[in-house]
């Protein structure tokens, strides 16, 4: 089991995994140039996208807002770079709103209650400015500025509450 196969409720949102119904979010998330300005730019999706099934993915949670069930972005978990690292993304309609903050609040929430890990990591590009105001929000902290994508990144750890 893995924690996807939870869903996470919270005031406003719902977060679960993807069905086909999201996938015109999933096509914004991966092609619009606002989302992927500092992701390293639009990406192609291959042409049998359309055919391709949505559903669960290890870590992954769409997010969906619970008064409309209209899917706004993506959450997720990964150990890529050796520590558990949150990721997101919204499409420019979520944005402004305290969605990002509210998902990713509910997620590491759930990560403290049921993982043993004692930190968290999160990477961004130093030139975006929302994704830095977020991560203070959220309680993250930058420990290091790296190049990588061509682009400066920040990497923030956050700690578990004692």
């Amino acid at each position: 089991m893995t924690w996807t196969d939870e869903t996470i409720h919270t005031t406003r949102l719902v977060l679960r995994s993807y069905d086909d119904r999201d996938r015109a979010t999933v096509v914004a998330l991966f092609t619009d140039p606002q989302v992927r300005e500092f992701l390293g730019g639009p990406i192609d999706l291959p042409d049998d996208f359309e055919d391709y099934p949505l559903g669960r993915q290890p870590d992954v949670w769409a997010v969906e807002v619970a008064a409309t069930s209209e899917c706004i972005g993506s959450c997720s978990f990964k150990r890529d770079r050796g520590r558990l690292e949150l990721s997101y993304t919204f499409v420019p309609t979520a944005w402004g709103h305290g969605y990002a903050e509210e998902a990713c609040e509910a997620l590491i929430e759930r990560v403290w209650a049921i993982n043993g890990d004692t930190e968290l990591i999160a990477v961004t590009q130093t030139a975006n400015a929302r994704s830095l105001a977020l991560l203070d929000r959220l309680g993250f902290a930058e420990t290091e500025r790296f190049e990588e994508f061509d682009a400066e990144q920040s990497l923030q750890v956050l700690h578990r509450p004692t």
